[in-house]
């Protein structure tokens, strides 16, 4: 029976998926996004999802594997996805979340796919592991020329800051999106904007300590074609500054051209003698307050 299912999402074991599918089944699948649920301790071997994968390879467009806590190695599975370089030729998205990460099976499967690729998500909850792999992005001098949108959980060592830096003012010139999904150190701020300098960036997501005006003004003088800001905050600038901050907001809309600023504080703050600090959201033209 022909199939005109172009997104499919599954959470489920590796083994569900152990045969390829007629090639009229799935003909026009472009998203496939699984799942990994806990895998047997006999049956943890992630090479059986190949021959599906292999089976509609030739429409798929982004694939999206969430594997955490399984016991499930993906290392297999992307060693065997090498041995056909090339065959996912529409693939313009990977987004992979995994406890561990086998930086060379992992990257032997992403180079041949590096010009075509527009969307890339990497959670890995090792930070040396993705420090790792960072480093032999920016010193093997990977490039990815049609990247738009990058979302990592970043290393915080001052080594693994360079790097990423590094790799992010070598995609600027392409990069629309960003996100980065561990707390940034106030300190680094300077570092990252700076790599953004000439970028087009249009939507930036970061969480960091504090909140402040210098920070805002940084972002307004360095990156002027921002149109969405996203911050998860501990604290929502500091109260020595919260009366001017309306004004600076105002500002910051007609310098960035800021369409969508949201604060979202990660607990309540309050400053000795004063009531808590409030959170505040900007949308489409208003202010809101909570």
């Amino acid at each position: 029976m022909r199939s005109t299912l172009r997104h499919l999402y599954l959470s489920a074991h590796p083994a569900a998926l152990t045969s390829p599918v007629e090639s009229a089944t799935l003909k026009y699948l472009e998203v496939f996004s699984l799942h990994m649920s806990r895998a047997d301790a006999t049956d943890n071997n992630s090479v059986v999802i190949v021959p599906f994968l292999n089976s509609v390879s030739a429409t798929l467009k982004a694939l999206q594997i969430r594997n955490c806590g399984t016991g499930v190695s993906l290392a297999p599975l992307f060693v065997a996805l090498s041995a056909n370089p090339g065959r996912f030729r529409r693939l313009k998205t990977i987004s992979l979340a995994d406890g561990e990460l086998d930086i060379s099976a992992f990257h032997g499967f992403l180079v041949p796919y590096l010009r075509n690729l527009e969307q890339v998500e990497l959670d890995i909850s090792d930070q040396g592991l993705m420090e790792a792999w960072l480093d032999r992005v920016v010193n093997g001098q990977t490039t990815f020329p049609s990247l738009r949108a990058f979302k990592i959980c970043q290393p915080t060592t001052p080594s693994g800051l360079y790097l990423l830096t590094n790799l992010i003012e070598r995609i600027s010139s392409t990069l629309s999106r960003l996100q980065l999904q561990r707390p940034l150190p106030n300190e680094a701020f300077p570092q990252l904007i700076g790599a953004l300098a000439l970028s087009n960036i249009q939507m930036l997501a970061v969480e960091t300590h504090t909140l402040t005006i210098p920070f805002l003004y940084l972002l307004a003088g360095k990156i002027p074609r921002l149109e969405t800001l996203k911050l998860r905050v501990a604290q929502v600038v500091p109260s020595d500054q919260v009366s001017i901050a309306p004004l600076f907001f105002s500002q910051l809309k007609y310098v960035c051209r800021i369409r969508h600023f949201g604060t979202f504080s990660c607990r309540d703050v309050t400053t000795r003698g004063s009531p808590p600090q409030r959170k505040m959201l900007y949308t489409d033209g208003s202010f809101a307050t909570s």
